[in-house]
C-alpha cells in the first residue's frame, strides 16, 4: 500500500503533507463529484492526512497550508480554466487533429503565488476519475501524512471498451463456507468496484446501476 518513503529524495514535490483541500468546480458533474469523493476517502483510509472537499464557490482554498487539489473538467471549473493554460497544460488530443480525446486527463503539480497545487484536469467525467486514479497510485502514504512526487503527466485510453464483470471482489462462496470468512458488505463490494474504475475500467456487465452513477457504460450501452 504505497511506496517506500525516502526523506532525501529530490523528486518530491511535497513532503509530510498532513492536510489537503480538494476543490471541485461550481458546475461539477456527478462523475467529477464521485472522483473527488474517491480521492478524499482513499487518502484518509491509507494515511494520516486530513482531506476535505469543497466547491470553488465554498471558500478560498488559497488559505490552505497544505495542498490544494483541483479536480474536474476545465469547462465546469473556473479555477481550472484559468490554471490549465497558465501552466501550459494540454489535455490529450486525437491523432493528427486538435479534438480532445475522450476519457483522457492531465496531471500536474505546481506552486503558484506560494500555493502548492495538484491539478487533475479531465477531458470529461471519466477522464477526471482516471486522473484521480493515477494521482492515488503516485502518492506515497505514511502514518502521519503523504509525500507527493513532482507530476507532469497526460494519458488517454488506447481502447474504447475496457470492461469487466463485477460478480464479486471479496471472498467467494467456498471461502465463506469452508474458511468461515464473512461475506463482504455492499460497501466493501462498492469499494472494490471503484478500484476497478480507478485503474481504467469503463464498462460493466453487472453493477449497472452503480456504473451509470459514475458515468460509465454498461452491457446495454453503446460507445459514448
Amino acid at each position: 500500500m504505497g511506496k517506500m518513503k525516502d526523506q532525501n529524495s529530490p523528486e518530491l514535490f511535497a513532503r509530510d503533507v498532513d492536510s489537503l483541500r480538494i476543490v471541485l468546480g461550481a458546475r461539477a458533474s456527478n462523475p467529477e463529484m464521485k472522483a473527488a469523493r474517491m480521492l478524499e476517502g482513499r487518502i484518509k483510509a491509507r494515511s494520516g492526512a486530513r482531506a476535505s472537499t469543497i466547491t470553488e464557490n465554498d471558500g478560498n482554498p488559497a488559505g490552505e497550508k497544505g495542498i490544494v487539489v483541483l479536480v474536474g473538467v476545465p469547462g465546469n471549473h473556473d479555477m481550472l480554466q484559468d490554471l490549465v493554460p497558465a501552466l501550459r497544460m494540454k489535455l490529450p488530443s486525437l491523432p493528427d487533429i486538435e479534438k480532445i480525446h475522450s476519457e483522457g486527463f492531465a496531471l500536474r503539480t505546481a506552486t503558484v503565488d506560494g500555493i502548492r497545487y495538484v491539478v487533475v484536469a479531465g477531458s470529461d467525467g471519466r477522464g477526471t476519475i482516471y486522473g484521480v486514479g493515477e494521482l492515488l497510485r503516485s502518492i506515497i502514504y505514511n502514518i502521519d501524512g503523504i509525500d507527493l512526487p513532482h507530476l507532469d503527466f497526460i494519458d488517454k485510453p488506447a481502447l474504447p471498451l475496457r470492461g469487466t464483470v463485477a460478480l464479486s471482489v471479496g471472498p467467494n462462496y467456498d471461502a465463506t463456507k469452508f474458511a468461515e470468512l464473512r461475506p463482504q458488505t455492499e460497501e466493501e463490494r462498492a469499494w472494490g468496484v471503484e478500484d476497478m474504475i480507478l485503474v481504467g475500467a469503463n464498462t460493466f456487465k453487472t453493477m449497472e446501476e452503480m456504473a451509470r452513477e459514475y458515468g460509465l457504460m454498461t452491457g446495454r450501452s453503446t460507445i459514448a
